[in-house]
């Protein structure tokens, strides 16, 4: 139900989670990297003007999707939202 409402960031990979393993791979530090660098940009220019803010940054997981993310991408979410916003390199 937030389809129409929200932006989907996809992580391509076969990763694990609750209920959900399909083999080991995990995702890359460069994925992991690279979606803090496109949450930072789409948060704090790209949609800077809806006031998009880290506490708006969910996992599939938290809408029923329990598998989505995979437990390693979803941790990194969690230590994303609870860091404190610095300035943009």
């Amino acid at each position: 139900g937030q389809n129409s409402t929200s932006v989907g960031i996809v992580l391509h990979g076969n990763f694990e989670g609750p209920g959900y393993n399909k083999g080991t791979q995990e995702p890359t530090e460069a994925q992991l990297d690279s979606l803090e660098f496109l949450l930072d940009y789409l948060i704090n220019f790209e949609l800077a003007d809806v006031g998009l803010t880290k506490n708006d940054v969910y996992g599939h997981c938290d809408f029923g999707k329990p598998a989505c993310p995979g437990t390693i991408a979803y941790e990194r979410l969690t230590k994303y939202k609870a860091s404190i916003p610095g300035p943009i390199v």
